[in-house]
């Protein structure tokens, strides 16, 4: 195998798409596991298994009970399914999810339980702003003299 193409099997056939053999798009995964598609169930449960292992890894980072959980970009926007398992780790902690606030999927919007001692939070993604921000700064260090035009 070359590195190029060891490169696009890591990249872009592994994950959702290596484990259900299809797409890696949760709109086509979720409703082909909840369809009996095993290989789709697989992938979900994996999926599921890696963001609660990445929660976990940082409240142990965070040394304390966080204030909030907060979903973001195309999945954690628009997956309740994803969300509502990602969450069920963590009643230990007091967190408890709104079923009915998580199944409308609104951004910007907190759909903890009114007794959640931890919000739960979804929140849109500005990853082109952050894009430009990053890069007008980067422009400012290399040309400082230019930034004030």
């Amino acid at each position: 195998m070359t590195v190029e193409d060891l490169d696009k099997t890591l990249n872009k056939e592994s994950g959702l798409k290596g484990l259900s053999g299809l797409p890696g798009d949760t709109r086509i995964i979720l409703p082909a596991a909840k369809n009996g598609n095993k290989r789709a169930q697989l992938a979900i449960d994996v999926f599921v298994h890696r963001l609660q292992a990445g929660i976990g890894q940082m409240l142990a980072a965070l040394g304390r009970r966080p204030d909030a959980l907060i979903f973001t970009g195309s999945i954690g926007e628009s997956e309740p399914e994803i969300r509502a398992a990602a969450c069920r780790g963590f009643a230990c902690l007091g967190l408890e999810l709104d079923l009915e606030a998580n199944a409308v999927s609104q951004v910007d919007s907190d759909i903890g339980a009114a007794n959640s001692s931890v919000r739960v939070l979804i929140i849109k993604s500005q990853e082109n702003w952050q894009i430009a921000r990053e890069s007008a700064e980067l422009l400012r260090e290399i040309w400082p003299n230019e930034s004030n035009k």
